[in-house]
C-alpha cells in the first residue's frame, strides 16, 4: 500500500488536503483543507449538484468561490 500527502500553498499559508467520504445523497466530492500552523483552522469544501461550497467566512459572506474552492478547482479536484 502506498500513501501520499497533498499540501497547497494558498496566499502565504500551507494547507493539508484531506479527502472526505462524501455521502452521494449530499455531495459528489468533499475535502477538508487544514491550515498547517499551530491551531490552524480547517475548512470543509464539497461539491453538490448546485456547485462547490465552502464553510469559510469568505464563501459564507459573499456566496461565491473562495480561495479554497478556487485552489481545488485549479487542481482539477472539484
Amino acid at each position: 500500500m502506498s500513501s501520499f500527502r497533498i499540501t497547497f500553498h494558498i496566499r502565504g499559508a500551507d494547507y493539508a488536503v484531506i479527502p472526505l467520504a462524501a455521502d452521494p445523497a449530499v455531495a459528489a466530492k468533499a475535502y477538508r483543507l487544514h491550515k498547517l500552523v499551530p491551531e490552524g483552522n480547517s475548512y470543509d469544501v464539497y461539491l453538490d449538484k448546485h456547485g462547490p461550497h465552502c464553510e469559510c467566512m469568505g464563501f459564507l459572506r459573499w456566496n461565491k468561490p473562495c480561495k479554497h474552492i478556487l485552489t481545488l478547482q485549479a487542481a482539477g479536484m472539484i
